[in-house]
């Protein structure tokens, strides 16, 4: 059986069996939290989408097996809730459960639902079997790597001199550079914040480097909407998010909101505000220090390999695909050509800039 929610209020009336289907999927991440999904409704599901997510349940067991958090535009195409600002899309599916039968139920779905015209998913990882699991029920589908992340472990080793050699794929040239730029800020204090240990939240330290991020052209007054504002602090105060910062004397110069991955022991960075773009390239070597400190783990860099991250750490870089999935011929030449164009932008841009 399949259930389409299509009210906020639907959707509540569903969170505990939203936790239990994440709670046994091995390969959700945490922009698959219930409280990130339903934080995201008000931000991004405008007047242009609506609500569409999919609950599938066998009724043979009683157990409900997988939810896809999606919305559906005004043309018919099904995307994932708020992709704008999701590092790694996907639906949550049983472990056990999460097999050709389930997707086979799902396609038929879509099929015989005339409102659905096509799906447009992006932030798909390179392991998500969405990528390939609707194949054998759509003939007009294809998958794109549209972007890019990187992550890298820390971890330590007898041989360290210290938390810079858990960077292990810098030569040692690098290394004293990173030592370098540490020494430079020793009277800095590091801290990560988290509303589960009872610390509020930073509302005065983010509206002053919001601020200062705007008076210098950074960002424009658009990104910091205060619809967007009150998202940052809603995934806090949900325990969603928490947040490393670094304070020079009493003042803020960088925060860092981040995904803690229980799944991966991996912080998954996200959101960066700052004072100045050279505390970038700091914090996440105290993020490394923090990690290496206490039992190792992952640093995901997330969407976007930029040439700070991949000079000063050499994380891996890995794809993030968008699959697109039409139900007749003209929508699969439409899919094809929005693909052309997306592989012909850097070319483009190439011509233009000579």
């Amino acid at each position: 059986m399949i259930k389409i929610l299509k009210t906020k209020e639907e959707l509540v009336e569903y969170k505990s069996v939203w936790d239990s289907i994440y709670n046994s999927d091995s390969n959700a991440t945490p922009f698959q939290k219930f409280d990130f999904i339903f934080a995201s409704i008000d931000l991004t599901v405008t007047g242009s989408q609506q609500l569409y997510v999919l609950l599938v349940k066998d009724d043979s067991i009683n157990k409900w097996l997988a939810a896809f958090p999606l919305v559906i535009d005004k043309k018919g195409i099904l995307h994932f809730i708020n992709s704008a600002h999701s590092d790694f899309c996907s639906p949550i599916v049983c472990d056990e459960f999460n097999n050709y039968n389930l997707y086979d139920e799902v396609a038929s779905f879509i099929k015989g639902e005339e409102k659905i015209k096509g799906l447009k998913l992006d932030n798909i990882g390179t392991s998500n079997q969405m990528l390939a699991v609707m194949k054998p029920h759509f003939k007009f589908m294809i998958a794109y790597d549209m972007n890019y992340y990187s992550s890298i472990p820390i971890y330590k080793l007898d041989s360290d001199k210290d938390s810079i050699d858990a960077f292990r794929y810098v030569k040692s040239k690098r290394h004293k550079k990173l030592r370098k730029s540490i020494k430079e800020v020793q009277n800095c204090k590091f801290v990560i914040a988290r509303k589960s240990e009872g610390v509020p939240y930073p509302e005065a330290d983010v509206q002053y480097l919001v601020n200062k991020m705007l008076s210098d052209g950074i960002r424009v007054k658009e990104y910091f909407s205060s619809a967007m504002l009150s998202f940052w602090k809603m995934l806090y105060e949900s325990n969603v998010v928490c947040m490393a910062m670094l304070y020079e004397g009493n003042e803020i110069r960088t925060c860092n909101f981040m995904f803690y991955d229980e799944k991966r022991n991996e912080y998954i960075k996200w959101l960066m505000l700052y004072k100045e773009g050279r505390w970038n390239m700091i914090i996440n070597i105290m993020i490394a220090d923090y990690l290496y400190q206490n039992g190792g783990g992952n640093i995901n860099f997330a969407r976007g390999i930029y040439d700070y991250k991949l000079e000063n750490f050499h994380p891996d870089v890995k794809p993030l695909f968008c699959l697109r999935i039409a139900k007749t011929p003209f929508g699969h030449i439409k899919n094809m050509c929005a693909a052309a164009i997306h592989y012909a932008k850097p070319i483009v841009k190439q011509i233009i800039r000579r």
